[in-house]
């Protein structure tokens, strides 16, 4: 999204990090309001060769809400170990590359 902002307005490179950086910045303040380290996140943020990573898939046309994610949540975030940083990615496999994944 960054590339169509500089493409689109012409922002300069120097710009367009001070941009970023004050994002960031934003960020790490929004977090540390609501009590978040942000620093505490990077084992989780940042990727590891040895870290096992798991997907799970599932048929939203087997889920009646409209808000599928919510409710998939609801079932596997309290099955997480609170005291530990894990990172949870939320996407849709949808028309051709539906065909990559194995079950």
């Amino acid at each position: 999204m960054f590339e169509v902002l500089r493409d689109q307005f012409e922002i300069a490179p120097p710009e367009m990090q001070r941009e970023i950086q004050s994002m960031h910045t934003g960020l790490i303040k929004i977090l540390a309001h609501k009590g978040v380290d942000y620093s505490s996140l990077r084992s989780a943020l940042v990727p590891k060769a040895d870290r096992g990573e798991v997907a799970f898939i599932f048929d939203s046309t087997e889920i009646k809400s409209s808000h599928y994610g919510g409710e998939v949540f609801s079932h596997i975030l309290p099955l997480l170990d609170p005291s530990t940083t894990q990172s949870v990615l939320v996407g849709d496999i949808r028309y051709l590359s539906r065909k990559l994944v194995r079950f």
